[in-house]
């Protein structure tokens, strides 16, 4: 069989009076037919049958004859119209093309959509779910007043509501409730209006402005006993008389800085707003008024299949939603979330050998009624692609939900496995390295998408200051720009008053050592300067420029950062090999009166310090008495044995290990420029295997695997394990458990407790030593941020970032009969068992873990999203900073505590 879809291309020839009613009655039409042949269809035959189709088509649509060539709507091309419109409005062709279809669903040929079919099916495209204020906004809408309304009328409705400026807002809201077009406000009618703003206080002063303006006759303005009326008395006699005119309604309007609640709806708990939508940008409303078709389901029917491909996912606006996976109940969802996220990888082959999809998960009506907006992904893909920024928001939700989900299931697989080891095996579809290896693909497709959707990367530069008009941009750049040079020049202090050099950071690199990648140049870093950069303004509120150069000789990448200063209040080194990364910070810190700090370095020394001082005050042992074996000598490893030395650890009790073995006195390659010599130590010991035996401490920044469990049990009680390899540690966590149940394990991943992260320290770094203008970064600052972050974790979690139950999976535990306790940390008893993963991946996380976070085993070290890092950590580094004497901004430390408390709440407010 041969489908065909072609545009029925047509001329449409009327009286010139009928143009404007046969203009609104075709405006909705979407002229494209798709004409099916049971048999294939060649040459002449094919353009024959087709050209008959079209004629029939035309036919029933009256006065139209088929014409080849352009496609027209009363002598005007569909795409030329699109074009008016788009010049009309706030839309972009794409997203008119959009409206369009969802428009063209909701009525028939030849007809608009009325009043009741607009307030039945359309609300949820203004986020309003008051059917008394949706019909004002349909009289808004309504421009010819007979009740209904055409795509034109319609998009430029919405336009108004989602982009409009303040002129045209004020415009549309005297409209809604101008019901007989007469250009004035009856008393009923301006009252209705006023309940349309959110404050009862606003309303009156409103109400005073009118009154107080006198724009009405109010020469009879007394009462029947001759009183004068009170001034809302008198202005309802006033309105009875004469009306508001629109004039002075935005006069007023605008002198109270008023808008309508339709204006900010996320800013407001009015009572006619869908409450699901009150955690969603404008921009992301404005998608679901665009795509979104409402629905409603009863309990047990289904939204999403497992195993069955779906172009559709869903926002939910009233009821509860239950997700499974072979049959295990994962989580409920309810308003304001989205489910059906499988649909993101419909274009990725995704059938097992079993032919089951592994990319989508079960979603069910679980509520007496269940309301959802049902958007499809392929009209989705086109707002994405055109940049559109509630698109580009809505899929990382949708990505979100698909890692949480994966999330989920490994954790039930593991309850299951552990609860029922006899029979689980067969109901489990997939094994451990099969699920791993689903995560992976997903976790590469979501990754390379979450970077290409939307404006490309993870970066933009917005002005902090008004530049809307030319009076504005003559302050801003030329002849105003002028003044803060000469102040600058005169005193080159005064470059952190007028610019904003005080908070910004440059992330530089050569790209020599990326992450685990290795030597993958600069352009190929870029990703992950982008990502430290966004680190910088998640958690310090700094901004950062990302650098790469082209530089892999250390002396030109030296002159260059040098060159540098005065752009930046600060520079972080990133990814740069050893034993380069040693000479170009030195150096660089030498010649500038900035920080200069590689964060390879020293942020993992610092987070790997205050964890080593809270696991030993755990198992009770003293700092000047263990013995420590640190694996892998790079610039992480050996920075973390001299900062090890500097908190306590005897010089003599450290061994380090590099490729070649112990690093020891007298070892050939160890000559005097060789750095790994500062580290050496007189020892008989040769290989890892030999240096762990009686060792209390393994510290690995080497490779997977290379910790083994008969090495794990030659160390000492209570051992402490940070096995930092990344993917992959040095030793598997689970395994380490299973080998010794005295272990104290870290690793360098976030679905393990104990995480060794740098994001812990290095915003924190930054943010102190600017705030005081330190001229760099020394050890006594180190030091201090290693002893916060400590000490942090030792203390009780306030109440407001304690974990709760309320997001987590346990209430399955609990009332479930198929699903026992899970070994906390554990696997299967019979081996293979999937790995427990507590995500922390958002700002929730915190509060979405399953274990309540108290300090012991595993808990030794703060969590990236722990809202207190900023504040404790920045005021140690800057007050250290200010006693060590590299302090060059006097500052006063309690006004700086509230000033880091201010910013955190904004931080939280955001």
């Amino acid at each position: 069989k041969l489908s065909i879809e072609a545009s029925v291309e047509v001329n449409v020839a009327v009286n010139g009076e009928e143009y404007d009613k046969v203009a609104e009655e075709l405006m909705p039409l979407n002229l494209n037919v798709n004409i099916k042949s049971s048999e294939k269809l060649e040459g002449k035959n094919a353009e024959t049958e087709l050209d008959e189709t079209a004629a029939r088509l035309a036919h029933s649509l009256g006065q139209i004859t088929p014409n080849k060539g352009k496609a027209f709507i009363l002598g005007v091309p569909i795409r030329d119209a699109l074009v008016q419109l788009h010049d009309a409005t706030h839309f972009g062709l794409c997203e008119l093309e959009i409206l369009l279809q969802q428009f063209n669903r909701r009525t028939v040929i030849g007809k608009r959509i009325d009043k009741a079919t607009f307030v039945e099916e359309m609300g949820h495209a203004f986020g309003i779910g008051d059917s008394d204020f949706l019909e004002h906004v349909f009289n808004g809408c309504d421009e010819t007043g007979d009740g209904t309304i055409n795509f034109r009328h319609f998009v430029s409705c919405l336009s108004t509501v989602y982009r409009g400026t303040r002129e045209e807002i004020m415009d549309f809201w005297f409209r809604m409730y101008d019901a007989d077009r007469d250009g004035m406000l009856t008393n009923e009618e301006f009252t209705e209006m006023l309940n349309d703003v959110s404050s009862h206080v606003v309303q009156q002063k409103v109400e005073e402005a009118v009154s107080a303006r006198n724009i009405f006759d109010t020469a009879s303005a007394t009462a029947p006993d001759g009183q004068p009326l009170s001034a809302t008395d008198s202005l309802k006699k006033s309105l009875k008389r004469e009306g508001l005119s629109f004039e002075n309604f935005q006069q007023i309007m605008e002198e109270q800085h008023v808008l309508p609640t339709f204006a900010t709806p996320h800013q407001s708990s009015h009572d006619c707003q869908i409450e699901a939508y009150r955690d969603l940008a404008a921009s992301e409303r404005e998608v679901l008024a665009m795509l979104g078709v409402e629905m409603r389901l009863r309990m047990g029917e289904s939204l999403v299949e497992e195993g069955k491909q779906g172009a559709l996912f869903y926002f939910v606006l009233e009821g509860e939603v239950k997700l499974l996976r072979d049959n295990i109940l994962l989580a409920f969802t309810g308003p304001g979330s989205f489910v059906g996220e499988g649909a993101l990888f419909n274009d990725v082959k995704s059938i097992q050998a079993d032919g089951k999809v592994t990319f989508q998960t079960t979603a069910r009506a679980s509520s007496k009624e269940l309301v959802v907006v049902g958007m499809d992904i392929r009209d989705f893909y086109p707002l994405v692609y055109h940049e559109h920024p509630g698109a580009t928001a809505i899929m990382q939700r949708l990505g979100e939900s698909m890692m949480q989900r994966l999330n989920q299931m490994e954790d039930h697989l593991e309850t299951l496995l552990n609860s029922h080891p006899a029979t689980s095996s067969q109901a489990m579809r997939l094994s451990r390295p099969d699920w791993d290896n689903v995560r992976k693909r997903l976790l590469h497709i979501w990754a390379l998408r979450y970077h290409r959707i939307g404006r490309k990367g993870k970066l933009e530069i917005v002005p902090t200051k008004n530049v809307g008009s030319a009076a504005d941009l003559s302050i801003a750049y030329s002849p105003g720009v002028a003044e803060p040079c000469l102040e600058i020049k005169a005193d080159p202090a005064k470059v952190y008053q007028y610019t904003a050099k005080g908070h910004l950071v440059g992330v530089v690199t050569n790209g020599t050592a990326v992450l685990g990648l290795g030597n993958i140049g600069p352009l190929a870093a870029k990703p992950v300067m982008e990502g430290k950069a966004v680190l910088f303004k998640k958690f310090a509120d700094l901004d950062a420029f990302d650098i790469e150069l082209q530089a892999p000789d250390p002396l030109k990448l030296i002159e260059i950062v040098c060159a540098l200063e005065p752009t930046f209040g600060g520079i972080n080194l990133e990814d740069i090999k050893a034993p380069e990364c040693f000479i170009v910070e030195k150096e660089c810190q030498r010649r500038m009166n900035i920080p200069v700090f590689h964060d390879d370095q020293h942020g993992t020394a610092i987070i790997a310090g205050a964890g080593l001082i809270n696991g030993l005050s755990i198992v009770h042992k003293k700092m000047e008495d263990v013995r420590v074996v640190v694996c892998g000598c790079g610039a992480a490893g050996f920075t973390c044995a001299v900062h090890f030395v500097k908190l306590g650890v005897r010089k003599q009790n450290l061994i380090c290990v590099d490729i070649a073995g112990v690093v020891y006195e007298g070892r050939e390659d160890l000559t005097e420029d060789n750095y790994l010599s500062q580290v050496a130590v007189d020892t008989p010991l040769r290989t890892l295997k030999e240096a762990v035996a009686d060792a209390d401490v393994f510290l690995g920044l080497s490779a997977g695997g290379l910790l083994t469990p008969a090495m794990l049990l030659s160390m000492r009680r209570d051992p402490l394990v940070f096995a930092l390899a990344n993917p992959t540690p040095e030793i598997d966590p689970l395994v380490a458990k299973e080998t010794r149940s005295d272990v104290i394990m870290a690793t360098g991943r976030s679905d393990f407790p104990n995480q060794i992260n740098n994001v812990c320290a290095f915003p924190y770094m930054f943010r102190g030593a600017l705030d005081c203008r330190a001229r760099c970064i020394n050890e006594e600052m180190k030091l201090a941020a290693t002893m916060a972050i400590a000490e942090l974790a030792r203390e009780a979690l306030p109440p407001k970032i304690k974990p709760t139950d309320s997001s987590s999976l346990s209430h399955l535990r609990n009332e479930s009969p198929t699903l026992g306790s899970p070994a906390r940390g554990g696997c299967s008893p019979r081996g293979g068992g999937l790995k427990r993963r507590p995500s922390f991946n958002s700002k929730s996380d915190l509060n979405s873990m399953d274990e309540e976070l108290i300090f012991g085993r595993d808990y030794i070290i703060p969590k990236p999203f722990d809202d207190r890092l900023v504040v404790r950590v920045s005021m140690a580094v800057a007050a250290a900073a200010v006693d060590s004497g590299v302090a060059t901004e006097p500052i006063d430390l309690v006004k700086y505590q509230d000033r880091l408390k201010d910013l955190l709440s904004l931080k939280n407010a955001e």
